[in-house]
């Protein structure tokens, strides 16, 4: 029951509605939805961060951050009654080295420096918590299920300038 609880949490938190959003057409189709409009989650006084950008389309909202690190996070929400997160880590460096299980440990290694970066943010904590217990599971690009019909997909593109690390957070 409670890990029910918290995937709930974690989706309310990234879909609450603060304030609506300032025109119809950015509402669009988050207009009828439970939640509202998709919020920030970041903001420019979020610790470690030097920079921070949040844009509301009308079936998406993208929230760039960039943090002090050279790291580089874009976060997609969409969906209405079956919310989803991408996280897009782009990180600095030759990654075609890396192997699976290194992209895997640094996704669980992302989700614990954004849970412990900020209070609201600690809802991710338990995301990390629960794919430690599924870690010889996982397998890159494939949705791992957790609870309910919550998923989680660990992806990523590697060359050798920059890596990109991709978690992306479910309903079905």
């Amino acid at each position: 029951m409670k890990k029910i609880l918290l995937f709930t949490c974690f989706f309310a938190l990234l879909n609450c509605a603060d304030s609506p959003p300032t025109t119809a057409e950015e509402a669009g189709a988050f207009a009828n939805c439970k939640y509202g409009s998709p919020k920030p989650i970041f903001s420019s006084t979020t610790p470690l961060i030097s920079s921070h950008e949040f844009n509301l389309g009308s079936h998406t909202a993208i929230e760039t951050v960039f943090f002090d690190a050279d790291i580089q996070l874009e976060l997609t929400q969409s969906g209405c009654e079956k919310p989803k997160q991408e996280f897009k880590f782009t990180i600095p460096g030759d990654s075609k080295g890396y192997s699976a299980a290194e992209w895997i440990d640094m996704a669980l290694n992302q989700l614990d420096f954004l849970g412990n970066l900020h209070q609201p943010l600690e809802p991710l904590l338990f995301w990390s918590g629960a794919l430690k217990l599924k870690k010889e599971e996982i397998k890159l690009g494939q949705p791992v299920p957790l609870e309910q019909g919550h998923y989680v997909k660990i992806d990523k593109v590697s060359s050798n300038k920059n890596g990109i690390l991709i978690i992306e957070m479910s309903q079905f």
